[in-house]
Parts: structure tokens; C-alpha cells; sequence
């Protein structure tokens, strides 16, 4: 009978708690949802301090820390959820960006590199793996090597998600530093195709259509990026179309 007992207390105590943790969860989510990240961690704190052992609080934690600009933060909080659950492939790639983010390129691409060996078809993986290979933005102009790895992060990603529009735009980046200006330029259709309203799209297609020689058809995308708001654009625009 006492056993009995026992096991109905502890029932009704892990329901409480359940139904405590799901509201936090839910407040702390809403949160997120209108900004207020500072907010939604005093909501994921209260849900870590009844279960502390489940990964993805951590997780979703860390991405609030980040949106504050707590790298160091988030990557702790990364670090618990990874310790929690070893396969927790996007943790490892969100500790792969905050760590990219620090200029800790060697460390992302660890990161990386474990996030694809669980989930061989992470497709953000590759994409976030191909940018820390180019050096993108960092030391991409001083990487050739690092620019056409990256190209096959950038291709690997769109085979998986052939959708990926920041995919397109990053190979016909690293397109064009090789000098595959046609290549380039067919990467930054594909995207403006998947997104017309693509202001970065056009401006980069901008920059490859110069260098073929077709200094109209820049202008013209310059004019569309500026129109996008994508302010460089006039700059270009001063320099070449007059």
C-alpha cells in the first residue's frame, strides 16, 4: 500500500512538473517569436532548472543567447546539449557558426565535419562547412584552394536541398574568385529564380556579367539591387555606368 502510495505521488509530481515544463516551453517559444530573447531565457532557465537533462532546452537557450549577441554564451549552452545527446547534429552545427563567428575557423569545420558524419544529408552542414573552407568572408580572397573546397560543400548542399538559395549565391561567389564568370552567373540565376527578390543575387550576378564584358546587363542588376535595397549597388553604379 505505502509503494503503492509512493508511486501515485511521484506520478502526480512528474505530471505537475511535465505540465509546468511545456508552459515555460511554450512562453519561452512565443518569446522567441516576438523578439524577446532575454525573456525566453528566463522562461528556458525555469525549464532546465525542473529537467536539466534534456538537450534541447540547451539548445533552444543557446539560439536565444545568440540572437543577443552572447556568442560565448550560446556555445556554452551548445556545449551541454552536445554533452547530453553526442548526436545532436544541429547542435553541432550552431557551435560550428558561433565558433566561425569568433574567427575559430578550425573549430567550425570540426564541428562540421561531426554534424555530417551523423547526418550524412545535413545540407546547413555543407553549406556552413563550404563558407568556413572559403574563409567566406574573412580570408576568402586570400584562400583558392579554400574557394573551390568550398565549392563542393556549396554543390553537396544543393543536391540535397536543390532549393538552397544561399547555396547558389555562395557557389557563384566562389565561382567567380576562380574566374568562372558563366558559372557564376548561371548559380546567381538559379537563385534570383528561387527568390526575384533577391537583392545580393543581382548585385553579385552584377559584378560577374562585368567581368564578361557585358557592362549593360550589370548595370542593369545593380540597378535592380539598389531598387532591392542593397545599397553597395550604387556605388558600382557610379563607378561603371556612366
Amino acid at each position: 500500500m505505502k509503494a503503492m502510495l509512493r508511486y501515485l505521488i511521484s506520478l502526480l509530481f512528474y505530471q505537475k512538473n511535465k505540465k509546468k515544463t511545456e508552459e515555460y516551453l511554450k512562453e519561452a517559444h512565443n518569446k522567441v517569436e516576438l523578439s524577446d530573447f532575454e525573456g525566453a531565457i528566463q522562461d528556458y532557465d525555469k525549464a532546465i532548472e525542473i529537467k536539466p537533462n534534456y538537450a534541447s532546452f540547451y539548445y533552444c537557450r543557446g539560439i536565444a543567447k545568440g540572437r543577443l549577441s552572447d556568442t560565448g554564451g550560446a556555445i556554452q549552452d551548445f556545449n551541454k546539449a552536445i554533452d547530453i545527446n553526442s548526436n545532436y547534429v544541429e547542435a553541432y552545427t550552431l557551435r560550428g557558426r558561433a565558433k566561425y563567428f569568433l574567427e575559430d575557423c578550425i573549430g567550425a569545420l570540426q564541428d562540421y565535419n561531426k554534424a555530417i558524419q551523423i547526418d550524412p544529408n545535413c545540407a546547413e552542414a555543407y553549406l556552413h562547412r563550404g563558407i568556413a573552407k572559403g574563409g567566406l568572408p574573412a580570408i576568402y580572397l586570400e584562400n583558392i584552394s579554400g574557394g573551390i573546397s568550398a565549392i563542393q560543400d556549396f554543390s553537396k548542399a544543393i543536391r540535397i536541398n536543390p532549393n538552397y538559395i544561399q547555396a547558389y549565391l555562395l557557389r557563384g561567389i566562389s565561382r567567380s574568385f576562380i574566374k568562372d564568370y558563366n558559372g557564376a552567373v548561371q548559380d546567381y540565376n538559379k537563385a534570383i529564380e528561387l527568390n526575384p527578390n533577391y537583392d545580393e543575387a543581382y548585385y553579385f550576378r552584377g559584378e560577374a556579367k562585368l567581368e564578361l564584358g557585358d557592362k549593360n546587363g550589370a548595370c542593369l542588376d545593380w540597378s535592380k539591387a539598389g531598387e532591392l535595397g542593397y545599397i553597395e549597388a550604387y556605388d558600382a553604379i557610379k563607378e561603371y555606368c556612366k
